[in-house]
Formats: structure tokens, C-alpha cells, sequence
């Protein structure tokens, strides 16, 4: 298990509940320390809503853990379709299109213009870490005809 996902599995599973117990399950982690941590998550159970439980009641659970790492966090919902994973992936950026070539295990994401600065993050902080999570090369292209 990378290093990044057995760190944050430990502190959700303290201070998530349905995390211990096994109803939400985290399917990947990224993170760079200091600065941002993504997850992607799943629910196990039936009618568990992994995203809702993972922030928590006002918030209450995803500030919790952004004060336990020292960082953003941002909650994914899982997808076994790199297409979406990669959309989710890089939030907060409005994805167009997302094209995979599953040789090279390389994503082509078209964005508009507009959405550039949100895509990448700040020194691409955003991008790199969608990658991480994703494990797909992520390549960004501009397109305001999209």
C-alpha cells in the first residue's frame, strides 16, 4: 500500500467511524504535506453516502482532518472509469473532455481557458496530485471552442 494512502486511512479510520467500521472504504490518497491532500472514496455498505460522511455534519469531520494533516482536503467519489476519476480528480476545475489512451496510460484533458489556473492549481500542485491519485499521466490542453 503507498505510503501517501496508509497514512491517510489511518487518520480517517480515527476519525471517521464508518471509515474503522468498514462501510466507506478509501480507494486512493494523495498528498503533499503542508499544502493539499486528495481521497477518493467508496461506500461499502448500502445507502452510506461516502462524500456526505467524510465531510460530516456542517463540515465538522473534513475540517477535523484538514487540522489533523495541516492541509486541504478534498473528498472524490471513486470511479473504476479513468475517464470520470480523472474529471473528479481535478476539482475544482470544470473538466470539457477527458480522452485516455490506455497504452501509454496517459490522459488528454480539454478545458476552457477560464479553467486553466483551477485545473493545474497552483504550481500545479492540483494536476500533480490528480495524477497521483489517478495514476494516469495527465496532459491539459485549452480549448475555448469546447
Amino acid at each position: 500500500m503507498p505510503e501517501d494512502l496508509l497514512e491517510i486511512t489511518r487518520l480517517l479510520s480515527r476519525e471517521i467511524p464508518e471509515i474503522a467500521s468498514g462501510a466507506v472504504r478509501i480507494m486512493a490518497a494523495a498528498r503533499e504535506p503542508g499544502r493539499q491532500t486528495k481521497v477518493a472514496v467508496t461506500a461499502a455498505a448500502p445507502g452510506v453516502d461516502p462524500i456526505g460522511v467524510c465531510v460530516g455534519w456542517k463540515g465538522t469531520r473534513v475540517q477535523a482532518l484538514q487540522t489533523a494533516l495541516g492541509t486541504r482536503v478534498d473528498i472524490h467519489l471513486w470511479s473504476d472509469l479513468p475517464t470520470v476519476m480523472i474529471e473528479r480528480a481535478l476539482a475544482p476545475g470544470r473538466v470539457v473532455t477527458v480522452e485516455t489512451d490506455s497504452l501509454e496510460h496517459r490522459a488528454r484533458v480539454t478545458v476552457r481557458s477560464d479553467q486553466i489556473p483551477r485545473v493545474l492549481g497552483p504550481d500545479g500542485l492540483n494536476r500533480a496530485l490528480a495524477t497521483r491519485l489517478t495514476g494516469w499521466a495527465i496532459d491539459i490542453v485549452a480549448s475555448d471552442a469546447a
